[in-house]
């Protein structure tokens, strides 16, 4: 058994690194990763004779919500149009929180901690990448990229690539409004990070952010709410950022998104309990709608309008209890812990949900494949700090 422990150990902990080099830009290490935690995870079920747990009692809440969130997917791959398809993203987003449970009971906190370092290194590699992209026109991954439009990084996508960057920015934000060592370095670290955002002309990771230092300032630190300021002088500063913004004002700009809008709600209505099943929106949409003009989406441009197609109420209540849980966690914890370090990375995990939560009302950032694993790889480094400076009584 000991020995299992120490395997299990050392493979979950490979796959945590690997994970944090590959997330920002590599699918295939992404997946790899996941993979060998997975097997790392149940060698330490194994090796311990029961199903491995975090000790604490809000934290573990969270977890049984997202078994819970599983549990419905798994049912309602019944209705799935496409089976192959639908079980393929149920394990992906199982992979989502797999992430998350292996970043909390990963013993070595050390370790965890460079872990997220590394991310966030990448991070900044792949900003400056993109930088130096939309100057010069380098494409790398030969997705036929011209300078000066929106970047699309390594990930071979702009808005892949602005939901990796949104997420991190916030938490890098945190570290340089709360940290004062290497303060000026996580300022850097900020600017390469918000030009990068930026270049990649997301309107809805841009809303993400706002909203993130508007409700940030608002409940929980009010000096954070400068932060709105300085970013909306930024956006409006460049010509072709505030033309960007205008431009979602515009008749026709928005046509497809209003016509999903209005016509998936009576999907919905047709399957309101389970919905659809895990990976069927475009089969069934256009089976409904085949003179759609715009062909090919896998969604309909906002996330809780699809988890309520693919899943249902059932689906649709048990996603938006996890999160509720998750801020509710990660709330009170900042308003009770004193250590200065995990304290940033409470609020800056907080503005990192928020992101992601109102990018879900004009993308599907939780179908992509980057920014939920960065989100909750996020949250697990977060509750992992949590809970080893805190203790459990905060979360009770």
């Amino acid at each position: 058994m000991v020995r299992l422990q120490s395997l299990s150990t050392s493979l979950i902990k490979i796959s945590l690194l690997i994970l944090s080099i590959f997330l920002p830009f590599s699918i295939s290490g992404i997946s790899i990763s996941v993979s060998l935690l997975f097997l790392g995870y149940v060698i330490l079920c194994v090796g311990n004779r029961k199903i491995v747990l975090p000790a604490d009692i809000g934290i573990r809440r969270v977890v049984y919500l997202m078994l819970i969130f599983i549990l419905i997917m798994t049912i309602s791959l019944i209705f799935s149009v496409d089976k192959i398809s639908a079980v393929k993203r149920t394990v992906t987003v199982a992979g989502y929180f797999l992430v998350f449970i292996n970043l909390l009971v990963c013993e070595d906190k050390n370790f965890v901690k460079k872990c997220l370092e590394i991310l966030i290194f990448f991070c900044i590699l792949h900003s400056v990448y993109a930088i130096i992209q939309f100057y010069t026109g380098i494409d790398i991954v030969n997705k036929g990229y011209q300078k000066y439009s929106r970047v699309i990084g390594i990930v071979g996508h702009f808005n892949s690539l602005a939901g990796i960057l949104g997420l991190i920015f916030v938490v890098v934000a945190s570290f340089f409004y709360l940290v004062k060592e290497k303060r000026f370095l996580n300022l850097v670290k900020s600017a390469v990070l918000l030009y990068a955002i930026i270049l990649t002309f997301t309107r809805g990771i841009w809303l993400g952010i706002l909203a993130a230092f508007l409700i940030i300032g608002v409940f929980l630190n009010r000096k954070f709410a400068f932060f709105v300021l300085l970013f909306l002088i930024v956006i409006f500063l460049i010509p072709q950022t505030k033309k960007r913004v205008f431009s979602t004002f515009k008749p026709g700009d928005q046509i497809a998104r209003i016509y999903f809008l209005k016509e998936t709600p009576k999907l919905i209505l047709n399957r309101l309990v389970l919905g659809y099943g895990p990976d069927s929106f475009r089969k069934v949409f256009y089976e409904h709608y085949p003179e759609f003009f715009e062909k090919g989406h896998f969604h309909p441009h906002n996330m809780y309008l699809h988890i309520l197609f693919e899943l249902g109420v059932l689906g649709f209540m048990s996603f938006l209890l996890l999160f509720y849980e998750i801020l509710r966690q990660l709330s009170k914890a900042y308003n009770n812990l004193s250590q200065t370090y995990t304290k940033a990375l409470v609020l800056g995990s907080i503005g990192s949900v928020i992101v992601f939560l109102v990018y879900g009302l004009v993308d599907e950032p939780f179908r992509a494949h980057f920014a939920p694993y960065c989100l909750f790889f996020l949250l697990g480094v977060s509750f992992r700090f949590i809970e080893d400076n805190y203790g459990s009584d905060v979360q009770k």
